[in-house]
């Protein structure tokens, strides 16, 4: 998916791409059990998973860079995805998560540790975990050239009084 296409088709695409299946009421995931499975949706982390595969996930709230991590897109998406995980960052509101699809060019917007639900029981090597940490530094890096950028043009604007 291309980041210059409008945020309809990048959310059509996602919707399309890394939609993940819930087990049928009354499966492992409404027991409480340390593992549950989810169905993968779409090509977004292939050739990792597969479209149809589907993936068993041991229930977890931490994980590290390079794991496949199953969570909870948000309140406004009861949907389930699993992508990679890049790293993580402190917000405000506590430490926030960083994932990335394997086939999207940008991370998926942060989202708070209470959203993680596991790790995919999927083999990950040495070097796809240092490619994870390569994604991360651009992704941190962004927030803080969008605050930079903020401070700079809000210095910009002397007031005329100020000028005298």
């Amino acid at each position: 998916m291309v980041d210059s296409a409008p945020d309809s088709v990048r959310v059509a695409h996602h919707a399309a791409v890394a939609e993940l299946l819930r087990e049928p009421p009354g499966s492992a995931t409404d027991r409480g059990a340390t593992t549950f499975h989810v169905t993968v949706r779409g090509s977004c982390m292939e050739p990792a998973l597969l479209d149809g595969q589907r993936v068993q996930v041991r229930r977890s709230r931490w994980a590290l860079p390079g794991d496949v991590v199953a969570f909870e897109r948000g309140a406004d998406d009861p949907r389930l995805a699993v992508h990679r995980l890049l790293g993580a960052r402190p917000s405000r509101t506590g430490w926030v998560y960083i994932t990335q699809a394997d086939n999207d060019q940008a991370p998926d917007p942060p989202f708070v540790a209470r959203r993680l639900l596991g790790v995919a029981e999927v083999p990950v090597s040495l070097g796809r975990r240092a490619r994870s940490l390569a994604r991360l530094l651009p992704a941190l890096a962004r927030p803080l050239r969008a605050r930079l950028g903020r401070a700079r043009r809000s210095s910009l604007h002397v007031s005329p009084s100020a000028q005298r």
